[in-house]
């Protein structure tokens, strides 16, 4: 294991000074980038497409776009009705994504769902009667076998609700995203669903992989269409439905591929390098509308190059330069000083320390990267975090400069600096009690321990012993004498809570084995007793999922164990 170690926690070594980024560049109102989700019009005339969290419209040929919508709220993935006449898009306006649907000269904007679950439209109905959309909602008993994620909350379904307003119906139980349907709207092209893998994740192979398929409303079937282990997504018709066209990475980046419904050989269309092709749309004349590297390019029907559509966006920007913030429920996470009347926090990806006294609060990082996982040494005099200022995530230290000072909440000078670096990502520093040993992370499926003093690392929990999905699923704590972690194990619906070796030497002890969902353990009774919670005595819920948990204990001593019952 490669593990490089940048001074230790007791002494200066290198110090980087707090990055301020400089600040972007004002948008270039006759070449804007980030225009996202573009969907040319059924007769290829204009294209709608979000930028800046707005609904736009502009000629097929470029020119200035017209926003359709305004406000702080975020609106994207616009859809066209066959008549284009109407267009329907996701907003944020009431917390969650809804599908909403307004004329496309503009007007008075109509909200369509109203459900918590993130509803986003995907296509109009061939007659325009109905939106379809997406939503990951209660589902039926019988997909729930098939929903690999049911436990972390479930993958969507497709539904249909009428374009003036009612009660959704449910066309699909399983994923179909991206739903292109057929001029006689029996016949579905959608792009599948297995995982929660991430959707912008780049050359993605596995059997996770997203692939292209075709629906048959008629006798309720399913086809296959790509087979490639990559990823295949975003299908659309030709003009005669005798060929499908759609993004595959088997080219290397997400390039338009075509090929026959009723089989043969897939042909590459388009051939950008570097950035993938997204968003594919077509109009009723195979032109083809799509997004690259932040703009929108044109391949007109029976071209074999195709255009960048030039577009001009000349609404200014208030947001450019500094802005204030109000930070007042942004906060993610925070630790508290154990010596000085004072508490770390991370709010919007910096990190801050507010004085328990005054509430006053004095920013430590001001970069443009995230910064998160705070942790204090035990003299109070050095703060831990993880950062991805460098394209990857590291520890940083933070470490007061002057003997006299004991916190960072006033004005006392101090130096910030990398301490663990690594090939890979090295993320949720933890210090021993004694401060002689920090636990932390190692490409998100492994943790180690670092001895401050020698400089050695040792890994205390092997990929083969937790599977973690998301960056937060794995938690840990120490023991009082430094001598031991507690943590989960497994997977994070079924884990374990277990009691680790902090060198590494001897085997892990299952403190849990319940089969149920184990995590969040921490110390308690002085280090004599475990504590986690568990779902083991839950209700479930209509979908399968349980309702609350309930904090258990495994008491490490007799003595502890009796102690406990005496007051209990």
């Amino acid at each position: 294991m490669s593990i490089r170690i940048h001074g230790l926690i007791l002494s200066l070594g290198f110090v980087v000074g707090l990055s301020h980024g400089a600040p972007l560049p004002p948008p270039d109102p006759e070449r804007p980038l980030w225009l996202r989700t573009p969907a040319v019009s059924p007769d290829g005339s204009r294209i709608a497409f979000a930028h800046g969290g707005q609904i736009w419209v502009v000629p097929t040929a470029g020119g200035e776009a017209s926003a359709l919508t305004s406000g702080p709220f975020y609106s994207h993935h616009p859809v066209w009705s066959p008549d284009g006449q109407r267009i329907a898009f996701a907003s944020r306006r009431h917390g969650n994504d809804d599908v909403f649907v307004m004329p496309a000269a503009g007007g008075a904007i109509t909200r369509l769902t109203f459900h918590s679950a993130a509803d986003v439209p995907q296509s109009f109905s061939p007659d325009g009667r109905e939106i379809l959309f997406t939503s990951a909602r209660l589902g039926s008993p019988q997909a729930d076998a098939l929903d690999v994620a049911k436990p972390l909350g479930g993958l969507q379904q497709l539904y249909a609700v009428p374009a003036t307003g009612g009660r959704p119906t449910m066309l699909l139980p399983t994923p179909a995203l991206d739903v292109a349907p057929s001029a006689d709207g029996q016949r579905l092209l959608y792009t599948d669903r297995r995982s929660f893998e991430n959707e912008w994740r780049k050359h993605h192979v596995s059997e996770a992989a997203r692939d292209v398929w075709l629906f048959d409303r008629g006798d309720g079937s399913h086809r296959r269409l790509t087979r490639f282990r990559g990823e295949d997504r975003n299908a659309v018709w030709s003009p005669q439905e005798d060929a499908v066209l759609w993004l595959s990475e088997r080219s290397g980046s997400f390039n338009v591929w075509r090929q026959p419904l009723a089989g043969g050989e897939a042909r590459q269309i388009t051939f950008h390098q570097g950035q993938p092709v997204r968003f594919l749309s077509s109009a009723r004349d195979g032109s083809l509308v799509y997004g690259q590297a932040g703009e929108i390019w044109r391949l007109p029907a029976g071209a074999t190059q195709p255009q960048r559509v030039p577009v001009h966006i000349r609404q200014g920007n208030l947001m450019a330069g500094p802005t204030t913030v109000q930070l007042a429920g942004q906060a993610t996470e925070f630790a508290v000083s154990p010596t000085a009347p004072e508490l770390a926090v991370v709010a919007r990806g910096e990190v801050f320390v507010v004085s328990a006294q005054t509430g006053q609060a004095r920013r430590i990082t001001n970069t443009p990267a995230e910064e998160r996982h705070l942790s204090f040494a035990p003299d109070g005099r050095a703060l831990l975090y993880a950062s991805e200022r460098s394209g990857r995530w590291e520890v940083m230290a933070a470490r007061l400069t002057r003997a006299q000072d004991t916190g960072f909440a006033g004005v006392a000078p101090f130096e910030e600096k990398l301490l663990v670096t690594g090939p890979g990502d090295v993320f949720q520093p933890l210090l021993s009690p004694d401060g002689s040993k920090l636990a932390y992370r190692q490409d998100r499926v492994t943790v180690r321990v670092l001895d401050l003093k020698t400089g050695q690392s040792v890994e205390v929990l092997g990929r083969d012993a937790v599977y973690s999905y998301t960056d937060d699923d794995l938690r840990y704590a120490w023991s009082p004498d430094g001598r031991w972690l507690v943590t989960r194990t497994g997977f994070e619906a079924s884990a374990e809570v277990e009691l680790v070796d902090a060198a590494g030497r001897q085997p892990r002890r299952n403190l849990s084995n319940s089969g149920f969902t184990d995590k969040w353990p921490q110390v308690g009774a002085g280090g004599q007793a475990v504590l986690w919670a568990s779902d083991r005595a839950a209700s479930p819920a209509p979908d399968g999922n349980p309702i609350g948990m309930d904090v258990y204990a495994t008491f490490l001593t007799l003595k502890a164990f009796e102690a406990f019952g005496a007051s209990a």
